[in-house]
C-alpha cells in the first residue's frame, strides 16, 4: 500500500472491534490521490474549526483566562465542593439509557425501584 497514513491503525485509543479486511476494506484504506487530497483539505478545515471552537469555549480557562490560575478565596470556596469529572452523572445517564432500551414501557414511576439492580 503507498501513500501516508495521517493516524496509524496502531495509534487506535479504543479497540471497540478487530478489522474485518475484505475487499471493500482495501478499496477504503488504498491510496487515491483525487480522494487524498479532498481528504486532506477537509479534515484541515474540520479541524480549524474545532480548533477555533474550543479555544473561544475554553478561552477563560486557557493561560492567561480569568480561571487558569484562582487566586480569590471566595471563588475557591465556592468551588471546592465541585467534582473534577463527570464520571458519575455519565454512569448515571447510561444506565438510565440502558433501563430505557432494555424496559421501554416502563413507567417513570417505577425506575428507580430497579436502578438498584443496574450498575
Amino acid at each position: 500500500m503507498s501513500g501516508v497514513r495521517i493516524v496509524p491503525l496502531q495509534c487506535r485509543v479504543v479497540i471497540l472491534w478487530s478489522i474485518h479486511e475484505d475487499e471493500v476494506w482495501k478499496v477504503l484504506i488504498e491510496s487515491n490521490q483525487a480522494t487524498d487530497v479532498m481528504t486532506q483539505e477537509l479534515l484541515e478545515l474540520l479541524f480549524g474549526a474545532f480548533s477555533k471552537t474550543t479555544q473561544r469555549l475554553l478561552l477563560d480557562h486557557l493561560p492567561g483566562g480569568m480561571y487558569n490560575s484562582v487566586t480569590d478565596p471566595v471563588v475557591i470556596g465556592e468551588t471546592a465542593s465541585v467534582p473534577t469529572t463527570n464520571v458519575t452523572p455519565e454512569r448515571d445517564f447510561a444506565i438510565l439509557d440502558r433501563m430505557i432500551r432494555e424496559k421501554p414501557n416502563a413507567h417513570l414511576s417505577s425506575i428507580p425501584t430497579t436502578s438498584r439492580h443496574f450498575g
